[in-house]
């Protein structure tokens, strides 16, 4: 699907989805515990709707009623398989917890996913006795965990970290996983608060995690809105959208809330939460490595704000659906924008305006595709954005949500 959009400004308010992040977290912990676990407000994205067949495969049943599932776990079968699709949390959170419960799985991905980094995970489980075959498209593992210490390098994914908590809490007896290098530590923080929902009270030292073990209850959750899905809107308000949002908690856990102080130290103003306004634009310096989901929107942010603004710490971005610092490189640039890709990071030169009136690709990304609808805002002539279905992996209302804010927003048929 092609998508034409134009700089005309969005303005209204949107009911933002829920954070998949942690819906992901609460699907898996209540297919691991006895009894319903009701998540109010669940998002319907791809990803989310994996970690739900992820969940089925554990042998919890799953039953919608509008926008809440509820998720019965029972007892979970020793082998099974199921599909990922692109969701690098299911897979990563499942590697785990499947070598917990033992037995022969087959887990299934799609795109980039099993291309994407595993490498500390998988050397990890087979130190402790678990069989791995990776394939392109598939893996296989067979085996157990048990009790004990296990030390993790996770500089490539704070994922690792997660879904060893997760799974580990499922074993008769306490353990301990030492994170080394942990990046992106809030994403940890959410799987932390969502195992103390679920009875799962683990101590934090220094990165040293002491995990209590013996299982999870059900719980009742109410799912927040969507930091990560927030930034593309708060951004565009910092480009002269007015856009109020639905569903955020200033005061969340979530690590992309950081978005409002990084939009406040590019002069942006904050409104309670729910919206932005630019004050004084001006060039920022970023270092990613807590909030690598928000560098693609934020390099369109830094092409046009006065003077050279620079992220860092992001080269795990390298890794992800695609190169996203390769991605937002080539499609700025042949926007119009001054845009440089180091090893770790971006470089970008503000402008006023980019140029515009060309077809892009999505790069199959869900954040680049919507970040270039925001870039459109400020392009003298309307972009052609190719392949822009992919935004159904987080948001697949995305365009249409679009259109209710007034925005010009087309579909283009294919040639």
């Amino acid at each position: 699907m092609d998508i034409l959009a134009g700089n005309t400004k969005w303005r209204g308010r949107v009911n933002l989805p829920t954070s998949k992040s942690v819906a992901h977290r609460h699907i898996l912990c209540g297919a691991l515990s006895k009894g319903e676990t009701r998540l109010a407000h669940c998002p319907q994205s791809e990803d989310v709707r994996a970690s739900l067949r992820a969940a089925e495969a554990l042998g919890a049943k799953v039953a919608w009623d509008g926008d809440t599932v509820t998720v019965t776990g029972g007892d979970p079968p020793k082998e099974g398989a199921f599909h990922c699709g692109e969701s690098g949390s299911t897979l990563r959170f499942m590697m785990p917890v499947a070598a917990a419960l033992g037995g022969k799985w087959c887990i299934n991905g799609q795109g980039r996913l099993l291309q994407r980094p595993q490498r500390a995970l998988t050397d990890l489980l087979a130190s402790k006795g678990v069989s791995i075959e990776l394939h392109d498209a598939y893996l296989m593992m067979e085996g157990g965990l048990e009790p004990g210490e296990y030390v993790i390098d996770a500089s490539e994914s704070s994922q690792y970290v997660s879904g060893l908590l997760m799974a580990l809490s499922m074993l008769p007896g306490p353990s301990r996983v030492i994170a080394k290098n942990l990046s992106s530590r809030p994403y940890v923080n959410i799987t932390l608060d969502a195992l103390a929902r679920h009875g799962a009270y683990i101590r934090n030292e220094n990165d040293c995690f002491y995990v209590p073990g013996f299982g999870l209850h059900k719980a009742s959750i109410e799912v927040e809105g969507d930091f990560s899905q927030a930034a593309f809107f708060l951004t565009a308000d910092m480009l002269g959208a007015e856009v109020y949002m639905h569903g955020l908690r200033k005061e969340s856990a979530q690590g992309d809330a950081a978005i409002l102080s990084i939009l406040e130290r590019a002069g942006g103003v904050n409104e309670g939460g729910v919206a932005m306004y630019a004050r004084e634009l001006k060039s920022f310096t970023l270092n990613a490595s807590d909030v690598p989901d928000l560098v693609p929107v934020l390099a369109v942010l830094g092409c046009l704000v006065p003077g050279v603004s620079k992220i860092t710490h992001a080269g795990r971005l390298r890794g992800k659906e695609c190169d996203r610092l390769a991605a937002m490189t080539d499609t700025l640039s042949r926007l119009g924008g001054h845009i440089m890709e180091t090893p770790d990071g971006l470089v970008m030169e503000g402008q006023e305006e980019l140029e515009g009136g060309i077809k892009v690709h999505a790069w199959n990304d869900h954040r680049v595709a919507m970040a270039l609808a925001v870039a459109a805002l400020k392009c003298r002539k309307p972009i052609v954005i190719e392949g822009a279905e992919c935004v159904k992996k987080s948001y697949p209302n995305f365009w249409n949500d679009l259109n209710h804010l007034g925005a010009d927003i087309r579909l283009e048929e294919r040639q």
